[in-house]
């Protein structure tokens, strides 16, 4: 007599649910479902704009008279690495794109947020700079962490709550948040930062004095070496955990409502305590980056030509519409062009750093091109989109291996979601008429 078949054994051994758990950065693969959102996508754009502006400002400012090192050798390549990823990423000089469909492009543009950090931080920690490069670096760099930490925190912000809780919140009110906590994003790397500067401090008084006593400064130079070897140590553990942890910091802020210590604290101890999560959630991000990347500027691309070969084939063939079409020239591999057409792949190389944008002139270019600025910025800040949606997802991933804390928790501020809006909008009763009134 055979028992009876139990209902569960027909399911399957695996569910999505136990796969994750498995698994935990099958969950990044949610980060390109939350950056693929035309509000995040136009604050990351807006955020490019906003840096791209500002150092235009700041390279004509009167101590802005010499170019850094960065930017007067920017192709300049390292004799080890060569054209890689570290060079792309900014943390070695960088090299030429010949491919947007490369590794080296992907990671350019992904980790575009770090390098408006990096670039002027190499600057400030190079010996032989002036100090008009250095002021010049300075301005850079606290220009970018104030856009990073007001727009990546509005990002962060939007995207724990609808990972955690599937709320949805507007762009105002995730710009009031960041706006409120913008000091605590200040704060979260300046604190290792100075730490850094104080340090430096100090070597640099140890050389002064070696310098002006040099009889007895050089056998006190040589008994204190110790002293330099391990600050540089200290100094590298702190630069690095600046660089590694910074959008940690941003994401940690954001999801916990905490001041900046906290989250400096948090982002800082994840990375110490789960340093193979961090760098498997990290090295996972590029290859679901690039695959994201590919069909959005596939169906920007296509928005922009299809219209515009329409009227090109009605217009005239050589009239400025077809700047804006998707073009492969004949002999060159479809990989050297993006899909998103040439007008949204120079604005891409403009506001990254790597190349240069102008605008048309004349009618009908002039009016065409302000109007394809629209899909070329959602375009553009999709790599500021995905990143910092990546970085929240990592961040929960990280706390979850770290402390358990259940992947839907996330501190909720009194800020109300579009759906709860209207929802309101509609059942609010009308106020009734009082004596008063009449």
């Amino acid at each position: 007599m055979t028992s009876p078949s139990n209902p569960q054994d027909n399911s399957p051994a695996t569910s999505p649910g136990d796969l994750r758990e498995l698994f935990p950065a099958l969950h990044l693969l949610r980060a390109s479902g939350l950056a693929i959102d035309p509000r995040k996508m136009f604050l990351g754009g807006m955020a490019l704009v906003l840096l791209a502006a500002g150092n235009w400002f700041i390279a004509r400012l009167p101590f802005a008279s010499e170019i850094s090192a960065v930017q007067s050798n920017p192709y300049q390549t390292s004799a080890f690495t060569g054209h890689d990823l570290l060079g792309c990423a900014g943390f070695l000089p960088r090299p030429p794109i010949h491919s947007w469909l490369s590794v080296n492009a992907a990671a350019f543009s992904l980790l575009t947020p770090v390098r408006t950090l990096v670039e002027p931080g190499r600057v400030i920690f190079q010996t032989e700079v002036s100090w008009s490069s250095l002021a010049t670096a300075w301005t850079q760099l606290l220009w970018a962490l104030a856009v990073w930490s007001l727009v990546g925190g509005a990002l962060c912000r939007m995207n724990a709550l609808q990972f955690a809780t599937r709320k949805r919140i507007g762009v105002r009110a995730a710009l009031k948040f960041s706006r409120r906590q913008l000091l605590g994003y200040l704060v979260a790397p300046v604190l290792p930062l100075s730490a850094v500067l104080i340090l430096q401090g100090f070597n640099w008084l140890l050389g002064c004095m070696a310098s002006l006593i040099p009889s007895v400064g050089d056998v006190a130079l040589g008994i204190g070496w110790c002293f330099v070897l391990f600050s540089g140590f200290l100094m590298a553990m702190l630069v690095l955990g600046i660089a590694a942890g910074w959008p940690l910091m941003i994401a940690a802020i954001s999801t916990e409502d905490c001041d900046g210590f906290d989250g400096l604290s948090r982002a800082v101890g994840y990375i110490v305590d789960r340093p193979w999560h961090f760098s498997m959630f990290a090295a996972c991000c590029l290859p679901i980056f690039g695959v994201s990347r590919f069909l959005v500027a596939l169906l920007i691309g296509l928005a922009i030509s299809l219209g515009a070969d329409a009227v090109t084939r009605g217009y005239d063939t050589d009239s400025q519409t077809s700047y804006f079409r998707i073009r492969v020239q004949p002999g060159i591999s479809i990989p050297a062009h993006n899909p998103a057409g040439p007008f949204v792949e120079k604005l891409d190389l403009s506001l990254t750093g790597s190349g240069g944008f102008s605008l048309p002139t004349g009618i009908p270019a002039l009016p065409i091109a302000a109007w394809t600025f629209i899909p070329a910025l959602l375009y553009v800040g999709f790599g500021p989109s995905f990143f910092w949606s990546a970085t929240t997802v990592s961040y929960f991933l990280l706390r979850k291996s770290d402390d358990g804390t259940p992947l839907n928790s996330v501190v909720d501020w009194p800020e109300k979601s579009d759906s709860d809006q209207a929802a309101e909008s509609e059942a609010a009763p009308e106020a009734p008429a009082t004596d008063a009134d009449n």
